[in-house]
């Protein structure tokens, strides 16, 4: 649960409702899921908005309550959502080859796929 990877941390951030604090963490391996990211309305990506939809991986929540999921997309892409012990936001993140990771907005809608 890091904060945003620098360079990423301009501009005003959206906020993460509670109900998409509350769908993350009752999330289930296999569960089908659809979520949107949105970048806020300042910075080099303000406004941005992207959809996604696929099946959950691997959920689970931590000790102190901060819940996380790695999502297999149907862009053949896998994202891991984590909420922040900081902020309560709960942000996007790409997983790419060499585990590098590519930051892909906060959360503001997760559902049922």
């Amino acid at each position: 649960m890091s904060d945003l990877p620098s360079g990423e941390a301009d501009g005003a951030t959206p906020d993460t409702p509670q109900s998409v604090r509350d769908a993350l963490g009752a999330l289930g391996d296999g569960d089908g899921i659809h979520f949107r990211t949105e970048f806020g309305d300042e910075g080099p990506r303000a406004g941005e908005r992207y959809e996604f939809t696929g099946a959950v991986d691997r959920a689970t929540t931590d000790a102190l309550g901060a819940s996380q999921a790695v999502v297999d997309a149907d862009d053949d892409d896998r994202y891991r959502l984590a909420e922040s012990y900081t902020t309560g936001q709960v942000r996007a993140t790409r997983l790419t080859a060499g585990n590098e990771k590519e930051y892909v907005g906060v959360v503001t809608v997760i559902d049922d796929a």
